[in-house]
This record gives structure tokens, C-alpha cells and sequence, in this order.
């Protein structure tokens, strides 16, 4: 299985598209698109809270998809960053 964490962009391009998202394919969403049930819990304020909370073992081997060159260019040194074409399997 492969794990993806999208941001806001990605999550409406893929809504609005009606992308189908290949089985096997794992998604995790930004905090403001979590269930209400997770929305209740108060955001970490800082990285070291942020990384604590995630979830052990699965955000190691996420790969970030976002349309936002900036942000893909930053985060390429710490994580792997794919397109929405490599998330969807049409690369």
C-alpha cells in the first residue's frame, strides 16, 4: 500500500474531477479535512507536537501531492513529492 498525504488543492481537484483513487492507495488529508471527531482535538502548535501526533510508521514512507511548486520544492529534501498524475497512475 502506498501512503500519499494530499493538501487542500489536491483533495478539491480530486472531488471536483470525480478521481477514482487506485486501490492500494492510502490517503491522509490536512487536519481541516478530518471528521468532525478528529477536528475536536486542539492542533499541535508546533512541529515537534505535529510529529508527535502523527501516526507512527505510516508518514516515514508518505509521499507528499500537492500542485504548489513552492511547496513541492521545499519539501522534496525531506519527504518525496509526486503529481496528482503519479497518484492517480497516469504518469
Amino acid at each position: 500500500m502506498s501512503t500519499f498525504v494530499i493538501d487542500v488543492p489536491v483533495a478539491v481537484r480530486l472531488v471536483t474531477d470525480r478521481s477514482p483513487v487506485p486501490a492500494g492507495h492510502a490517503l491522509i488529508a490536512p487536519a481541516l479535512l478530518r471528521s468532525h471527531k478528529h477536528s475536536r482535538r486542539p492542533t499541535p502548535r508546533s512541529g515537534r507536537e505535529r510529529a508527535t501526533s502523527a501516526p507512527r510508521g505510516r508518514c516515514s514512507t508518505a509521499a507528499l501531492v500537492t500542485m504548489d511548486e513552492k511547496l513541492a520544492a521545499a519539501a522534496g529534501a525531506l519527504v518525496p513529492v509526486r503529481t496528482v498524475a503519479e497518484l492517480l497512475g497516469s504518469s
